[in-house]
């Protein structure tokens, strides 16, 4: 009864405690509107949607000069700001400038305080240039909509003509890649649909170190929303990336997968492992020769065979443990950076709790309990996830919020999770990685959050080990009813 009654008020300090860190740390997202202004709609493909508002449905030049910036360039205009201020924030950001009109090119003229802009349709022999424009709340004969100007003859730049600020031309594309290049991303990116941010559906987050290649097309290296685009491929996955986010796949390998194994047998499983998910564009090179390694955290020493590889940013590592599995695995790219990360609850590194993989990472073939589609690999003592899409916060401000994310059981919360259904469970996937409780010196409380649900174990100096679950109605986010899934000794 001791027991039980601890249980029951350790669980709702879990949850408070789970309250409140979810609500310090889930960040917030804003969202695009496309806006009609008059007879036009901005509906051109660029990436974004106009940042201009439109007074009465009747006019902004800002919002015209947007518009038109987006149907001829293919071009999102970033910035916001008045029109006085487009000039000089279009120099900062690498825009070519000057002061020379150029058909297809933007004028700014400081009239008034907050300055005009519109587009330059034709440059004329004589050095004047026609124009479209239109004039925020309408013009001043009452008139709304989009007006044609010939040879400067808008009264605006007639009165200002010695002092336009200048000209704003297309963005030039970048030359950083070509079509057929190896490329690596550099930290976790998203992979849009289309060049530009505004492309948010069907978006994925691609985890740092991620592999692929620049497939042709005609925008590739486009300017718009404030960044280069470039369409790519990984994996089976193709969409357009941040420029900033990528960088070129080195090459020339100096080690072979399987080099320095102890047999051909051994050095066959290798060089089968690294062909399997890619070869050098996915892994990259070897950084040093088949080593062995001895795990010794459980009883008894789990013992194999590992290298490692530089797989782009993160790195990656084959393991083959003749006891366990028929074949050696490989764990990369994001998995491989959080196997090799340290579990602060245990201060000890994730490797040595999973141990080793017993398949390649793969994606699910169906969604989890709380219907979130993901990425996961078993090992020995364990089992890791990447939550590719996950819905369990859709209709919240928070929606999203666990997309990108990787998370691992281990132990025997694993054995617990395995037991009730594990990946395909009632359970879910595990929403965090455990976490330690030290209740006084007797007591040590280790427990899990899961999407629909929560496991915890207790080590007790006299009971020795147990492991209690909960599952929950609906997800753990919702009002509903707690369910007891009972005891386990080890």
């Amino acid at each position: 009864m001791v027991i039980f009654r601890l249980n029951k008020i350790f669980v709702a300090i879990l949850i408070l405690t789970f309250l409140c860190v979810i609500g310090e740390n889930i960040l917030f997202s804003k969202a695009w509107a496309v806006r009609d202004c008059g007879e036009y709609s901005d509906t051109c493909p660029c990436g974004a949607n106009n940042r201009y508002d439109c007074p009465n449905d009747c006019g902004n030049c800002g919002w015209w000069a947007w518009h038109k910036a987006c149907c001829e360039w293919g071009d999102g205009l970033f910035w916001t700001e008045w029109a006085v201020d487009w000039f000089d924030t279009a120099k900062k950001a690498g825009y070519p400038t000057g002061k020379t009109p150029k058909e297809d090119s933007i004028f700014v003229a400081p009239c008034k305080d907050t300055g005009h802009v519109g587009w330059v349709t034709k440059v004329n022999a004589d050095g004047s240039f026609d124009t479209s424009e239109q004039a925020r709340g309408g013009w001043i004969d009452g008139t709304c909509g989009t007006k044609y100007f010939y040879n400067n003859t808008n009264e605006k730049l007639k009165s200002t003509a010695t002092s336009i600020i200048g000209f704003i031309y297309k963005h030039a594309p970048s030359m950083k890649f070509q079509a057929g290049d190896h490329v690596k991303t550099t930290s976790s990116v998203y992979m849009h649909k289309g060049a530009g941010r505004a492309y948010e559906d069907g978006k994925i987050t691609l985890p740092p170190g991620s592999a692929g290649e620049i497939v042709f097309d005609d925008n590739n290296g486009v300017w718009t929303d404030g960044y280069y685009w470039w369409h790519w491929q990984f994996e089976g996955y193709d969409g357009w990336s941040v420029e900033d986010f990528l960088a070129p796949l080195e090459t020339s390998c100096t080690i072979s997968p399987g080099e320095g194994a102890p047999d051909q047998t051994t050095t066959n499983k290798f060089i089968d492992a690294y062909n399997s998910e890619g070869g050098e564009a996915t892994i990259g090179c070897a950084t040093a020769n088949v080593d062995t390694f001895s795990n010794t955290f459980y009883s008894p020493p789990i013992s194999g065979y590992c290298q490692d590889f530089d797989g782009g940013y993160a790195g990656c590592r084959i393991e083959y443990v003749p006891d366990h599995s028929p074949s050696a695995y490989l764990i990369k790219l994001g998995f491989y950076e959080t196997f090799m990360s340290l579990a602060s609850e245990i201060g000890r590194d994730v490797h040595t709790l999973l141990v080793s993989p017993t398949e390649n990472e793969r994606p699910s073939s169906s969604s989890s309990a709380a219907d979130t589609i993901y990425t996961w690999q078993p090992f020995i003592k364990g089992s890791m996830y990447y939550f590719d899409d996950s819905h369990i916060l859709d209709g919240t401000q928070w929606e999203g919020h666990f997309d990108g994310e990787i998370t691992y059981v281990w132990g025997h919360i694993s054995d617990r999770y395995k037991s009730e259904g594990g990946r395909n469970g009632d359970l879910g996937l595990p929403l965090f990685n455990v976490m330690r409780y030290e209740m006084d010196g007797e007591w040590v409380w280790w427990y899990q959050w899961f999407e629909k649900g929560l496991i915890w174990l207790a080590k007790h100096s006299s009971y020795g080990e147990w492991t209690f679950a909960y599952k929950k109605t609906a997800d753990v986010y919702s009002n509903g009813e707690w369910l007891e899934l009972g005891w386990v000794k080890y």
